[in-house]
């Protein structure tokens, strides 16, 4: 098979390539989405076995055979909907695409239909799926930019859910934690986006900085969530995770400022 193809038909290949380029982005990745949805799916099992593993990582690679469906139309159709897109794409990778769209396409569902064969809840796969493709479609051909954030922030929030809900069906709790746990402050981060001309005191609003606000947000809700489960709502699970995530926010934001001092006072 033609190595060019693979790099389009490959589960997680067109992911990496076109947006994890670099090791820290990788590393972003695991501690972003990974660990916490993997969190997520942990939360309906009492103990996890290596068939516990096997279903999750099973859900992560069917989902990005769909998802990467919707990356690749999102990264070939930016000149004419939404020309001030980041350029992903080569002109020699474009053309590639455009010539064998196609047969990416129909490789891609096989493949999805192989590992459907092997999940333990195929209906609840192919809703999510279905799901993804619809929204990615509108989401993709859509004319207002505007628009597009409620979609980005319905496509952020069925890629966290998606590991939890094809293999344990709907949980109204868990989906709202999910929402909360990243999907939320990530669309609020691109309203101060300039594509998107909302006013200044909207860009500016320190709860969408993508540094300190990110802190902050993660330390209200610790706090929120830590009061409530003192109050008896059991909702120190989630508490955990925002203390993860806020941690985790503090050490990105500690390392920005050493590498910032770092270039400024180390010469070589």
């Amino acid at each position: 098979m033609n190595m060019n193809l693979l790099k389009y038909i490959l589960p997680g290949f067109y992911f990496f390539n076109t947006r994890l380029q670099s090791k820290i982005r990788l590393l972003s990745f695991v501690f972003i989405y990974i660990i916490p949805t993997f969190y997520l799916y942990s939360l309906s099992i009492k103990h996890i076995t290596i068939i516990d593993i096997f279903n999750y990582l099973l859900s992560i690679i069917t989902l990005y055979t769909v998802y990467e469906i919707g990356y690749i139309e999102n990264d070939t159709i930016r000149d004419s909907v939404e020309p001030s897109n980041t350029k992903r794409l080569n002109t020699e990778d474009e053309l590639y695409i455009s010539d064998n769209k196609t047969k990416i396409y129909i490789i891609r569902f096989i493949i999805f239909l192989v590992l459907m064969c092997f999940h333990p809840l195929p209906n609840l796969l192919i809703q999510a799926s279905i799901a993804i493709l619809l929204c990615y479609y509108i989401y993709n051909n859509i004319t207002s930019i505007r628009l597009r954030l409620p979609l980005h922030f319905l496509l952020v929030s069925i890629r966290y859910y998606f590991p939890y809900y094809v293999c344990f069906g709907f949980n109204v709790n868990v989906f709202i934690f999910s929402i909360l746990l990243f999907p939320l402050h990530n669309t609020l981060e691109r309203c101060r986006e300039d594509k998107f001309n909302f006013p200044s005191s909207i860009k500016n609003f320190v709860m969408f900085n993508t540094t300190t606000g990110r802190v902050i947000y993660y330390l209200i809700l610790s706090i929120t969530f830590f009061l409530l489960d003192k109050l008896g709502f059991s909702v120190a699970f989630m508490t955990y995770a925002f203390l993860y995530f806020m941690i985790y926010r503090v050490m990105c934001v500690a390392f920005e400022l050493f590498l910032k001092w770092h270039r400024n006072n180390i010469k070589y």
